[in-house]
């Protein structure tokens, strides 16, 4: 092989590299915003069974530098109202967040789901609701889901349950 044929191949074989460098973080990085917003869809799609929100070890960006034990305050984030429902009825939106039933406020056990299960359709519970930087009490009269049993309380709303930083906290 001569010096211009050894050059060419030179210069293709770092072209490939190149191509396939780019080809390679392509795909990496498609994949990993795949994988993490089936993650994040996942996890917000859930039933609350529990909670949805594993506690994790303390790590650097934990808000206000609090650890995941000490988050005690939790709230019933809206995600879904149903059209004609007891929170729609109520002036419950997407959005706002749910932080006490009849002034016994949620804990990471002690759910919305919870707190509303112990009462019967047709009777009221007082919903402390927060949107932004306003607190307020609704007064919300329970109902029955449209397709299911006429015993089982509703509010008409899918949420998700989540640790909630009150200002004061430490």
């Amino acid at each position: 092989m001569d010096d211009n044929t050894k050059r060419i191949v030179l210069v293709a074989l770092l072209v490939l590299a190149v191509l396939f460098e780019c080809v390679l973080a392509l795909v990496c990085g498609s994949l990993g915003g795949y994988v993490g917003a089936k993650v994040a869809l996942s996890s917000s799609t859930a039933a609350p069974a529990r909670s949805g929100i594993e506690t994790a070890p303390w790590q650097r960006g934990t808000p206000r530098g609090l650890l995941p034990e000490e988050l005690e305050s939790w709230a019933a984030l809206v995600i879904e109202v149903v059209p004609g429902s007891p929170a729609d009825q109520a002036g419950i939106t997407p959005g706002d967040m749910i932080v006490a039933v009849n002034t016994v406020p949620l804990t990471e056990e002690r759910t919305l789901t919870h707190l509303v299960q112990e009462h019967s359709p047709g009777a009221w519970v007082r919903l402390t609701i927060s949107r932004g930087m306003r607190t307020w009490d609704a007064r919300v009269t329970l109902g029955s889901p449209p397709d299911g049993p006429e015993e089982t309380p509703w509010l008409g709303i899918r949420y998700q349950m989540i640790p909630r930083i009150v200002e004061g906290e430490r």
